[in-house]
C-alpha cells in the first residue's frame, strides 16, 4: 500500500469500525526525513516526509476501508530550565548545541531530551535542571526549520 501524505489527526477521524494500528516512535524521531518501521500489527511501513515536517501523536499516515495507521509519540523523559534572560538562554544554547544536543526554549523555558552528561553540565554551569517525563512538545526538534509545516502533500508513506 501507498499514501502520500498525512492525512489529518486520528481525533479527527471517524473510526467506523476500522482497524487502528499504530506505528510507535520517539520524538527525536518524529523530524527524521526517512523512517522504516513496523507497526503493533507487523505492518512495515516507509515514511520519506520533507525536511523540517514534524510526525505529531495521532497523525494518520494511511486510512482506506478497512483501517486507519497512525502514529503513537512515546513520552519522552526531558530537563526543564527556566531561563532568566537572553543571555542565559544564549550561553546554554551554545554550550548544548555544541554537543549536538537539541533544544526547545519557548517562554523563558528550556526543554532537552533527558541524557545525565547533560543534566551534569548545567547544574555545572549553575542551573537547577528539573527531569519530568512528558509527552513531547512540537517546538522541540534537532532541525531548525519548524516552521514547515508538518501535513504536507510531499510526505511519502508505503506500507507493506
Amino acid at each position: 500500500m501507498f499514501s502520500t501524505g498525512i492525512q489529518g489527526n486520528l481525533s479527527q477521524f471517524e473510526k467506523n469500525g476500522r482497524e487502528i494500528d499504530y506505528v510507535q516512535i520517539d520524538w527525536c524521531d518524529a523530524d527524521k526525513h526517512i523512517l522504516r518501521l513496523s507497526t503493533k500489527a507487523g505492518r512495515n511501513i516507509g515514511i520519506r516526509k520533507p525536511e523540517g515536517a514534524i510526525l505529531h501523536d495521532g497523525d494518520v499516515l494511511y486510512n482506506d476501508d478497512q483501517l486507519i495507521v497512525a502514529v503513537h509519540v512515546q513520552p519522552v523523559a526531558v530537563l526543564r530550565v527556566r531561563l532568566n534572560s537572553a543571555e542565559q538562554a544564549a550561553l546554554i544554547g551554545y554550550e548544548l548545541g555544541n554537543r549536538h544536543i537539541p533544544i526547545s526554549i519557548t517562554n523563558s523555558i528550556l526543554e532537552t531530551p533527558f541524557d545525565e552528561s547533560a543534566e551534569i553540565y548545567l547544574v555545572k554551569m549553575g542551573f537547577s535542571p528539573q527531569r519530568i517525563e512528558t509527552l513531547p512538545h512540537e517546538h522541540i526538534s534537532q532541525q531548525h526549520h519548524s516552521e514547515l509545516s508538518p501535513h504536507t502533500e510531499e510526505t511519502a508513506v508505503h506500507i507493506d
